[in-house]
């Protein structure tokens, strides 16, 4: 095994002794609970048309948790973060925020609760930098002077420069349009953070920065997390715990280290191969987080 996947699974080894061990594919059997999930999904299936998209999806979310949405294209991996937010109706089966079923609650006001993160940002062009990292909290009828406070710190949360306040998003750099689109997911200081893919079109530098950044949030802040993503490399590096899908179905949900090691399918198998062949292929080091 490559010396970066040893390192992995050292480390996610000492992160969470408490977790048990095996294939989690369900709500977290044998898991002793005193309070909900933040997020749980309760035989949630989804069809588009005649298409099935999830079928039965059984999963939970701790609070502060960073997990990682995994598989192919059509997996089912983006329905699933929309679903979670209420852009798309679930078929059938159940989605609870904190104990509380999604579907007694009103979308708009839950999209506002939640950060949500997209690939180039999903800024809005006419807005300003500021404008757009304060807008959900203008939405909700802050104080002007306690939105500007928190513009200027989520701008240094995300080390971008005060002088880029002005600037409008085609005036931005591919990277420091995703910097603004975390930070406007953070200002209102949400329990939960969704993210689709946000650094697959950058640049491999750009994303290797990006990556550093999330995690260094993460810890700092101890948001619940959902991220979706088809690269392994970045879900071992990024999270606590990954999700494989595949044809709309879990696979395997487990730490990044026994995902590396014990993968459960040969399904699985294939794309933690792929990551190492990636690794040696750029001389890259994979990283990932190390104990809390």
């Amino acid at each position: 095994m490559d010396a970066t996947y040893d390192d992995a699974e050292r480390a996610q080894s000492l992160r969470d002794t408490s977790q048990e061990t095996g294939d989690h594919r369900s709500l977290g059997e044998g898991r002793v609970r005193s309070t909900p999930p933040m997020i749980a999904l309760s035989h949630v299936s989804k069809s588009y048309g005649d298409k099935l998209v999830l079928d039965g999806i059984d999963l939970a979310v701790e609070q502060g948790e960073f997990v990682v949405l995994i598989g192919p294209s059509g997996s089912g991996k983006t329905t699933l973060l929309q679903l979670l937010n209420k852009l798309l109706p679930v078929d059938s089966g159940g989605i609870y925020i904190n104990g509380k079923a999604i579907n007694t609650m009103d979308g708009t006001v839950l999209r506002r609760s939640m950060g949500y993160v997209i690939q180039g940002g999903g800024l809005f062009p006419h807005m300003s930098v500021a404008r757009n990292i304060g807008i959900m909290m203008e939405l909700s009828g802050r104080p002007r002077k306690e939105i500007e406070e928190r513009v200027d710190q989520m701008i240094d949360m995300v080390e971008l420069s005060r002088s880029l306040k002005d600037s409008y998003p085609n005036q931005l750099s591919g990277g420091q349009q995703q910097r603004v689109g975390v930070a406007r997911a953070f200002a209102c200081d949400p329990d939960i953070i969704l993210m689709d893919e946000p650094f697959s079109a950058l640049d491999p530098i750009t994303r290797t920065d990006l990556q550093d950044q999330i995690v260094k949030l993460h810890r700092a802040y101890r948001k619940t997390i959902v991220f979706v993503t088809h690269d392994m490399a970045e879900a071992v590096k990024c999270a606590d715990r990954i999700c494989v899908l595949q044809h709309g179905t879990i696979v395997q949900y487990d730490t990044p280290a026994r995902v590396l090691a014990h993968p459960a399918s040969d399904f699985v198998r294939e794309f933690v191969g792929r990551a190492r062949d990636l690794e040696r292929t750029l001389g890259a080091a994979l990283g990932c987080k190390e104990e809390q």
